[in-house]
């Protein structure tokens, strides 16, 4: 297994995650950018990361009454918003585990006890992201990188029949 880059500079998002507007592409913007000082630096290299805000944003497939893209074209902030946007967060398949709140890579650079996480325990902020403390009750999901020559010897990529990598 290899190393790979992972993005972690403090996008500039403000001060209260909550009042802003951001769309999955703004948010994989704001990852990938430059904020950076000795107490958080904006790459960390390994072979395991967390998944970024934008992630979650992309996976959503919308459905009938709110397709995916428009769902893209949503800020992630406001998809808890279930009377406006329930089809955004419902359809991915975080919001359809039994886990909880979800860990990000995104830390809050005005706290370091704050990370941005993804909401799926609290009936008011289901499907929303906020910065929260870094608690051990919440989840991870641990992502990695494949190069583009692995390819998927078998599998469906459910949790029935999960895809198999060659090793």
């Amino acid at each position: 297994m290899e190393e790979s880059k992972w993005n972690i500079a403090v996008p500039d998002l403000g001060t209260s995650l909550s009042n802003l507007q951001n769309t999955p592409a703004q948010f994989y913007v704001k990852e990938r950018g430059t904020n950076s000082d000795e107490n958080h630096p904006n790459i960390w290299r390994g072979n395991i990361g967390l998944m970024y805000p934008s992630d979650y944003g992309y996976m959503t497939s919308g459905e009938n009454t709110t397709g995916r893209e428009q769902c893209l074209s949503l800020p992630i902030t406001n998809w808890h918003a279930t009377e406006d946007h329930p089809e955004c967060y419902q359809n991915t398949w975080i919001y359809n585990s039994s886990v909880g709140d979800y860990w990000t890579m995104i830390s809050d650079a005005r706290n370091n006890i704050s990370v941005i996480r993804i909401m799926n325990t609290t009936d008011d902020m289901n499907g929303s992201i906020r910065y929260r403390g870094a608690e051990l009750r919440h989840a991870v999901l641990p992502v990695l990188y494949l190069k583009n020559t692995v390819k998927i010897t078998s599998g469906e990529g459910t949790s029935d029949d999960p895809y198999l990598l060659p090793t």
